[in-house]
């Protein structure tokens, strides 16, 4: 999955102001809930069968130019949707618990 967070979208979760270390963190963390929600969703539309295709495909994607994006894209041609859905969704869910989450990560 290729999803570019940038400042502007730390901007309005309110992190404008974060060091370059937090937001690194923060995109970091982001990033690793998106592909869980996503993989999620994409499972939830494939057979047994699909999904342990899409594992081999993971499997080789590391060791040859079999892309595991593209068999996703050919198996679910919804997921760049679900991508933005999903975004969207943790983005709101994000901004609405700001507060705790900057509460909580100061107290680290």
């Amino acid at each position: 999955m290729t999803v570019q967070l940038d400042d502007a979208f730390l901007d309005d979760l309110g992190l404008g102001n974060a060091s370059p270390e937090k937001k690194e963190a923060f995109k970091q963390q982001i990033v690793e809930t998106l592909e869980a929600r996503v993989g999620t969703r994409l499972t939830e539309n494939l057979s047994d069968e699909e999904v342990d295709e899409f594992d081999n495909t993971m499997k080789e994607s590391r060791d040859s130019e079999v892309s595991a994006e593209e068999w996703i894209k050919a198996h679910n041609p919804d997921y760049e949707a679900i991508v933005e859905s999903e975004l969207l969704q943790l983005k709101n869910e994000l901004q609405a618990n700001m507060t705790a989450i900057l509460g909580a990560s100061s107290a680290q």
